[in-house]
């Protein structure tokens, strides 16, 4: 349990917050976007310390959010406090105007962010400080080079993943059941149409349809079952969905949202 942390994964962000004596900066390891719209970000931030006293009391704070080339500087800014030394007189470390609030920012990152104090989460031995972003600087020629913390500091390798399908159906109960599907894969074309099939597990196919992506690419619909199928055990069939470039992703079909007595009847040649 002492350990956990080393198995978690997160970004590393920059604090910093205005103090009597100028400008205190910080790095927390735990910096999150917690919601779209309107933006908000998370920092986690330890009681006692410089920051949390100094963000609370002004009631804002920006957080930059490393690049792989500001790893140095996070490891300094995280491990010397405030109270010893002016950690922003470093050479690595160029600060910029705000254009809304009063703190500035550090430059050089894949994102700056100027916030305003929302909510104060208290956990144990820190609190997390939810800001509303209020300006974002960014550098599109960083955007896919963050700095990520997973015990030690490391940049991103290659995507994960091969690039296939992941699927899933269920039967919707209605006059004649119907099947939707969900599927998700990132094919080279965005705009790439999803093409639906249902199998009966010995060769024989039927098209249910195509459907174009969702607003985020996915695909989510719904499929009148095809008089091709008729006469198929459908409880043994399974969906095929197709998509330019990718494996392909198979899926069995749910029966969760109909009467059991229809659900048998799925398994009945008609």
């Amino acid at each position: 349990m002492q350990n956990l942390a080393r198995y978690m994964t997160s970004t590393v962000g920059l604090v910093c917050t205005r103090t009597e004596g100028g400008v205190n900066m910080m790095a927390a390891e735990w910096t999150y976007l917690v919601s779209k719209q309107p933006p908000h970000v998370a920092v986690v931030i330890a009681d006692g310390g410089v920051t949390q006293t100094a963000a609370i009391k002004s009631g804002e704070f920006s957080v930059t959010l490393c690049s792989t080339g500001q790893a140095a500087l996070a490891d300094f800014a995280g491990s010397v406090s405030g109270r010893d030394v002016d950690k922003t007189a470093s050479e690595l470390v160029e600060l910029c105007e705000p254009t809304v609030t009063s703190t500035p920012w550090v430059s050089g990152g894949v994102a700056a962010l100027e916030c305003r104090i929302a909510q104060v989460v208290d956990l144990p031995g820190y609190r997390m400080l939810i800001g509303a972003v209020l300006a974002a600087h960014t550098d599109d020629t960083k955007l896919g080079d963050p700095l990520v913390k997973h015990g030690a500091m490391y940049s991103l390798g290659a995507p994960a993943g091969e690039p296939r399908i992941a699927a899933a159906a269920e039967f919707l109960a209605g006059g004649s059941p119907a099947i939707r599907v969900a599927a998700a894969g990132h094919a080279p074309d965005e705009s790439a149409t999803w093409q639906v099939f249902l199998t009966d597990g010995r060769g024989g196919i039927a098209r249910l349809g195509t459907a174009e992506p969702t607003e985020y690419g996915d695909l989510l619909a719904s499929f009148d079952i095809p008089d091709a199928a008729a006469s198929w055990n459908l409880r043994a069939a399974e969906v095929v969905v197709r998509r330019g470039g990718l494996a392909p992703g198979w899926t069995r079909i749910s029966h969760r949202r109909i009467p059991a007595d229809l659900a048998d009847a799925l398994a009945v040649p008609s």
